[in-house]
């Protein structure tokens, strides 16, 4: 499903890329974005399905992460949208979700796929985390990045529904 939803979504981000009527700049604001989440999403479903190591997703999508949050102050400070606080924060959610990414796949890789398949692991470690704490911890602060980043693209689609309805 994961690679369906990336081909979905890179075919969609693609064709905003070179055909969506808005002004040259933003289509490179909204659409780059949408590009780095479909290669995020299916590079990811594709190390899953071939059993490859997913932490490399992870520190790709550090790569994406800082790359959106990028995309959002350089928005922000040349005033791109006509609620760029808005805009900026929740570029930055996106991004920090991105580079939280990576908590998941070390953990899939250590935990989940690692025990069946060794060659995947980054380092060896044993069928159950010796800190269960720890990622009990680091995997709730992802999920609630995952929520946070849902709730600013909910609130910012509330937002500007309207006054693009108008």
């Amino acid at each position: 499903m994961l690679i369906v939803l990336a081909v979905v979504a890179g075919v969609v981000a693609l064709w905003g890329e070179l055909t969506f009527p808005l002004f040259g700049s933003y289509n490179v604001f909204f659409f780059d974005p949408l590009t780095l989440f479909a290669l995020l999403i299916g590079a990811f479903g594709l190390t899953v399905w071939f059993r490859l190591p997913t932490s490399f997703v992870g520190v790709f999508g550090v790569v994406v992460g800082c790359g959106i949050m990028l995309y959002g102050v350089r928005a922000y400070q040349l005033g791109l949208t006509s609620d760029p606080l808005e805009t900026l924060l929740l570029y930055l959610a996106f991004g920090a979700l991105a580079i939280g990414s990576i908590v998941p796949t070390l953990f899939v890789d250590w935990f989940i796929v690692g025990p069946k398949f060794p060659n995947v692991q980054p380092i060896a470690s044993t069928e159950t985390p010796e800190y269960p704490r720890m990622w009990t911890a680091l995997l709730g602060a992802f999920m609630a990045l995952t929520f946070l980043a849902g709730l600013a693209a909910m609130l910012y689609a509330f937002s500007i529904v309207w006054a693009h309805l108008a």
